[in-house]
């Protein structure tokens, strides 16, 4: 009876470990999502923010309101932000991405 309980233990902990992983393996540092803002992203929008016009930073962007809307949005952006096609970021990245962003501080600017 020990061996059994013992048994469904540690399955109930491996699948947690599972679940656990899904929720944070592309907002977490070091993840996809983290490595895409350093390289694509993070020279324009250090912390959310946005050194062409300022107030219009990331957070507060209405193309960050929905996944979808962000997808659309860094697929075909207005200049003088580069577009990102899925050969370049995938869906999956993109959307490891987009979870990161919805993450990072506040930062000052607002949209106007």
């Amino acid at each position: 009876m020990k061996t059994i309980l013992a048994m469904l233990i540690i399955i109930a902990a491996f699948m947690c470990s599972f679940v656990i992983s899904a929720f944070t393996q592309d907002s977490a540092p070091g993840s996809s999502g983290t490595v895409l803002f350093n390289e694509h992203c993070a020279a324009c929008h250090p912390n959310g923010g946005n050194t062409v016009n300022p107030n219009k930073p990331l957070k507060g962007s209405p193309a960050m309101q929905k996944f979808d809307v962000f997808l659309t949005w860094i697929r075909k952006p207005v200049q003088p932000m580069p577009s990102f096609p899925s050969s370049k970021i995938s869906d999956q990245q993109a959307k490891g991405l987009y979870d990161y962003l919805l993450l990072l501080k506040e930062t000052k600017g607002t949209w106007k």
